[in-house]
């Protein structure tokens, strides 16, 4: 009895990183969340009275504004590796998904693709120089010079 053909895994079509990239969102998310705790734990504190006096007050202000500095660093750090990741897959996946499409693409699409591409560059270069049409030199209408701007010439 033959067995039926098992299907060949992509490895290309899904990241490497995908695991570990859904891991560090997810970890970001829960770290601000827990930012925010203390944030509040803070205020709660505060309202409490337990910075009673200024100095104390300045103190837990100060500790409070290097708390978000640092969510800001982390943050800034995170999104920026998870950045590169992102750009990185975009441009593989981009590749990927172009060869599949090519691969797959029709002849006469491409005879179509090269019959728009060449019209569009005609429309671009427009009609060449020896396809527009000069008035003939004449007595009322004295020849122009293409390199030199016409001047009128008054008749006092």
């Amino acid at each position: 009895m033959a067995r039926p053909k098992r299907r060949k895994e992509n490895r290309d079509s899904r990241s490497s990183r995908a695991a570990p990239k859904s891991i560090a969102y997810e970890a970001l998310a829960a770290l601000n969340q827990h930012f925010e705790q203390v944030l509040q734990n803070f205020d709660r504190l505060r309202q409490r009275g337990l910075f009673y006096n200024r100095f104390r007050r300045e103190s837990m202000q100060a500790c409070q504004a290097a708390i978000e500095e640092t969510q800001s660093r982390i943050n800034f750090e995170i999104t920026e590796s998870l950045r590169d990741i992102e750009e990185h897959d975009w441009a593989r996946f981009g590749e990927i998904r172009q060869q599949r499409e090519e691969k797959l693409e029709d002849p006469q699409d491409v005879l179509i693709k090269a019959e728009r591409l060449s019209r569009k560059t005609a429309v671009r270069k427009g009609p060449r120089t020896s396809e527009l049409a000069f008035p003939s030199a004449s007595a009322d209408c004295p020849p122009i010079s293409p390199l030199r701007p016409h001047r009128k010439v008054s008749s006092d």
